[in-house]
């Protein structure tokens, strides 16, 4: 399972498990986990998941 971001809303990113298939040169094709027409950011993912990490340990420390 792999994890890409999808745009919710304006600059608002979910992250989100799919299932990668087959794969050609850079292309790959994802067989489950994503509908038809749902946007994912190919760039600055490393920065999306950062972020999720900084959100999730905040929430953590609230919770203490």
């Amino acid at each position: 399972t792999d994890l890409v971001y999808v745009e919710v809303s304006p600059h608002v990113f979910e992250e989100r498990r799919v299932q990668i298939g087959k794969k050609v040169g850079e292309v790959s094709e994802i067989t489950s986990g994503l509908k038809l027409g749902e946007q994912v950011a190919v760039r600055g993912s490393l920065q999306l998941r950062g972020m999720a990490i900084q959100q999730i340990a905040r929430s953590e420390e609230t919770q203490d």
